[in-house]
């Protein structure tokens, strides 16, 4: 591990290496080249990133291009989930210090880290789980702070129900199988190819593969469904749910129609930076409860040509930029 003195002489360096997007929408306009370091607010932590996870869909959020006072935030730099090493503490800041490990998430309308250093809120990261490489642990965020939320802040999840999960084997999908065995549910996921084995590996009691009758019966008898898919997926779950069923829609809020006069709970959310539940699932990785899963690592100059390509189908998991040892 580097010096103190040395990691702060390496922050006081105007600039770093970061992908930058120059016009909005267009991963072609992504360009790895020197950008402006960081500067700390208030509450804010520098982070030195090892590994950032790559949202293939982050260039269509609004957040992306303009920030929480309506202001153009271009050129923008992507990659909302880190891991990586404190190098310096802003003011007001508590529960760390430079040094230490951590994962984290910024502000969706600040500057991401797809770069060698990122500013973030020091309530939006957590202390990386031991057990963890920077690049495991890079994954972790925010698909399973998703997952977290959608079984127990919006569905009420209790131990003894029964949840169903659509795109059981997707980034959200997957947490969401192992944290819904973890807080005591019968969890049945539902997938595209039955032989994959991927969604067998996460814990689920029964997987069902899309679009069959046993579907429809499980849609009928499920307690909480949380659907990953959307689209004809959530038209068909919306169709065979129970009276009193819950839903926990994340791709788009369910269009009213298709719920009608019936009495059916829906509650659609975007999740929000939080480092208390983050570290709950750090302690749950530790304990060898929740397993992340990487697709791919690419350096960090390969960004452009990565996000050009997009997910890799076949493979279950995140896409991890390298960036620090």
């Amino acid at each position: 591990m580097r010096t103190d003195a040395r990691r702060t002489a390496d922050h006081r360096r105007r600039t770093m290496k970061a992908l930058r997007l120059h016009t909005p929408g267009d991963s072609n306009d992504l360009l790895y080249e020197d950008a402006p370091l960081p500067q700390l607010g208030p509450g804010d932590v520098l982070v030195e990133v090892h590994a950032t996870a790559i949202t293939f869909d982050e260039f269509q959020w609004p957040e992306t291009y303009v920030d929480g006072n309506g202001n153009d935030r271009m050129p923008t730099i992507p990659a909302h989930e880190f891991s990586g090493v404190v190098a310096a503490l802003g003011p007001d800041v508590t529960g760390f210090a430079v040094g230490e490990d951590v994962i984290g998430i910024p502000e969706f309308d600040r500057d991401g880290a797809a770069a060698q250093y990122v500013a973030v809120g020091h309530k939006n990261i957590a202390h990386r789980p031991v057990s963890l490489s920077h690049q495991a642990a890079a994954s972790v965020r925010p698909s399973a702070l998703t997952a977290l939320e959608a079984l127990t802040t919006q569905g009420r999840l209790r131990a003894g129900e029964q949840v169903l999960i659509l795109g059981a084997t997707g980034g959200v999908g997957s947490y969401a199988v192992q944290l819904a065995r973890i807080l005591g549910a019968t969890v049945t996921a539902v997938v595209r190819t039955i032989h994959d084995g991927f969604a067998e590996q996460l814990g689920a009691h029964r997987i069902i593969q899309t679009r069959t009758k046993e579907l429809r019966a499980a849609l009928q008898e499920a307690d909480l469904i949380i659907d990953t898919v959307g689209g004809t997926a959530l038209q068909d779950a919306t169709a065979h749910m129970h009276d009193g069923a819950r839903l926990v829609p994340l791709g788009a809020p369910v269009d009213q129609s298709l719920i009608g006069d019936r009495p059916l709970e829906v509650a659609f959310f975007i999740v929000t930076p939080d480092g208390h539940r983050l570290g709950t699932i750090a302690d749950m990785i530790d304990a060898g409860q929740l397993h992340p899963t990487v697709a791919a690592v690419y350096p960090l100059a390969d960004g452009r040509r990565v996000y050009a390509e997009g997910p890799r189908h076949g493979r279950h998991g995140r896409t991890i930029l390298a960036i620090g040892a």
